[in-house]
């Protein structure tokens, strides 16, 4: 995600704070599926939106971040933590195959995702509280079927889904984004054994160093505490798209492509990991600066309307265009050169739909275009005004991060603050109090730079939470307005195949009342009782017996199926009763009733 240049990734901030419940049971993550609490997964809704049919439900679930979760040996009944605060256990964790070897990861009940995670289900989607009792935040990835991520297509297409960040003040972050992670959560690499039903896999394009597992083995190799808190040797590199990092006083969304396709575990230069001890990346220039020769741009190319110029566009009350006081509707176009599937992407288009209205994205003052959209143009632009260096064209720019999405994507939801930066990338200005808030793009919002220290946070803000719901996807214009409202349900959605199906079956009941019918009237009723009739196939004649008691052999009537017994011991040959009547007396007759009346 988005950050001043001397800053690290956001994936290495800690979202769990090291003095909470969970890291004295020994929360983390693990390659190993442990026995002691089985894996639930919440539910969430999603829509599936086309012009001309509406929006089809889809019943999705989410699966909690590994880095979440409880990590052990395998000694039952006995258990020892592997990963203890900010430190790996060192019985089982000195070497990185041998710790994704012995040590297991437990799954998370749905009790413990709203008491211990605070994630809770909400009518059509989720709410992710900031303090709950074992963690600050959290982060969740769809899944599709339970052992899969869901892999998002949505180039030539829409995402849309309503947000609530009324409680997310200045330094907070209510995130939705996407990221190339691998669809099984990296099963079957090293040692990982747990996949993404796990929530294993994450990688973003900050490379981040604080995953306690990649490719299936720990990373416990140069496993220190920096700022931003514990950090390994490695990173894990990936395209990110940046769908929506806001909280009530500023947003952005942001691209990030990648050189790479799908991911990357690295090490020094390839990770752009930058020193400690640099601090002149904003400068023209700067030696130690690896920040641009990484694999990944993490500056990104982003659209943030108070950094672009719309200071009253977007804000808590009702002063601003888009009010935060109030849910909001956030739409999403990714717009193609030929506006077909196969086109590269052209346009990151940005609508928001509020108290009925359809609100037009911020337009920039700042960039020479006036744009109000993220294309190539824009982002060239945007890092000549702003002193910025361009590794995103370097990188590619939209058509790269198009091939990424043609890829597939993994949609992740998330709630997090930002012991580095304090999330002054997000929403105040950069630079450490180092630049002139007069150079345009320093101020990325209104906030205070002193705002956003999560240990103040973790206690005034306690209460604070996102929800996202009402997701849905599809073609253009699809997913908000008249059409989005028109819902095929689940039942409604196989609706024709319970039709053919309860025809076929109403015909096949039909078919073999008929037969039974047949076979019924084969029986002639008399006084002592009832045979049955020889086999129409048989060649036999057939035998009636007369009023007089007299038999009288007669040859089998090519449509004796037609036949309906009429008497004891009497026998003719259906005359003028047409298809129903005919039927009817059949069928009663069957039951056992009078077939004249």
């Amino acid at each position: 995600r988005l950050k001043p240049a001397s800053q690290r990734c956001p994936a290495q901030t800690v979202m769990l704070c090291a003095s909470m419940v969970t890291s004295l049971l020994g929360v983390a993550t693990s390659q190993q599926v442990g026995y002691t609490h089985g894996e639930q997964h919440p539910g969430i809704t999603l829509k599936h939106c086309t012009l001309e049919e509406g929006c089809r439900l889809e019943q999705q679930e989410v699966t909690l971040d590994a880095q979440w979760r409880w990590l052990h040996d395998g000694q039952e009944n006995n258990y020892h933590s592997c990963y203890q605060g900010d430190t790996w256990e060192p019985l089982h964790c000195l070497d990185p195959e041998k710790c994704a070897t012995e040590c297991m990861m437990e799954g998370v009940s749905l009790e413990d995702y709203d008491k211990t995670y605070g994630v809770t289900g909400i009518a059509g989607g989720l709410r992710l509280s900031y303090v709950s009792a074992g963690s600050y935040g959290s982060r969740l990835y769809v899944l599709d079927g339970g052992n899969q991520y869901k892999m998002w297509k949505l180039k030539n297409r829409e995402f849309t889904f309503d947000v609530d960040v009324s409680s997310l003040t200045c330094g907070l972050n209510g995130a939705l984004y996407f990221v190339e992670m691998r669809a099984d959560g990296g099963y079957g690499q090293g040692d990982n054994k747990v996949g993404a039903s796990f929530g294993s896999g994450y990688c973003d394009a900050q490379c981040p160093h604080d995953l306690k597992f990649i490719e299936g083995e720990a990373n416990v190799l140069n496993w220190h505490v920096e700022k931003v808190g514990p950090v390994g040797k490695y990173g894990y590199c990936c395209a990110e798209l940046d769908i929506w990092e806001a909280n009530r006083e500023s947003t952005a969304y942001t691209a990030h492509p990648c050189t790479i396709d799908g991911q990357e575990k690295c090490f020094g230069e390839r990770c752009g990991d930058t020193p400690d001890l640099c601090d002149c990346c904003e400068q023209d220039f700067c030696p130690c600066c690896m920040r641009y020769r990484g694999v990944c741009d993490k500056d990104g190319c982003d659209f943030n309307p108070f950094r672009m110029g719309g200071k009253t566009f977007y804000g808590f009350g009702p002063e601003f265009g888009v009010d935060t006081s109030k849910p909001i509707t956030v739409v999403t176009q990714f717009l193609t050169t030929d506006g077909t599937d196969e086109g590269d992407l052209s346009e990151i288009r940005r609508l928001y739909v509020q108290d009925g209205k359809v609100i037009n994205n911020s337009i920039s003052s700042v960039t020479f275009d006036k744009a109000d959209s993220i294309k190539d143009d824009f982002c060239q632009d945007q890092k000549v005004i702003f002193n910025n260096t361009d590794h995103f064209a370097k990188n590619g720019g939209l058509k790269r991060m198009g091939e990424a999405m043609d890829r597939g994507l993994v949609l992740v939801l998330s709630l997090w603050d930002d012991p580095l930066s304090q999330m002054d990338w997000l929403d105040a200005a950069v630079g450490d109090g180092k630049l002139d808030v007069n150079r345009p793009g320093v101020l990325r919002g209104r906030c205070p730079q002193d705002s956003g220290d999560p240990q103040v946070l973790r206690k005034s803000r306690r209460n604070a939470y996102v929800t996202f719901g009402n997701i849905s996807y599809g073609e253009i214009s699809a997913t908000f307005g008249p059409n989005a409202q028109r819902i095929i349900y689940p039942a409604l959605a196989s609706l024709p195949i319970l039709l053919v199906a309860t025809s076929g079956f109403a015909f096949a009941t039909v078919l073999f009342l008929w037969v039974a019918i047949c076979r019924r009237e084969r029986v002639l009723q008399t006084g002592n009782g009832s045979r049955n009739l020889p086999d129409s196939e048989d060649g036999k004649p057939l035998v009636l017996k007369n009023a007089d008691g007299s038999s009288e052999a007669k040859e089998r009537h090519p449509m004796a199926r037609e036949a309906i017994l009429v008497s004891a011991g009497g026998y003719q040959r259906s005359q003028d009763l047409g298809a129903w009547p005919s039927f009817r007396r059949r069928f009663m007759s069957l039951l056992g009733g009078r077939a004249d009346k």
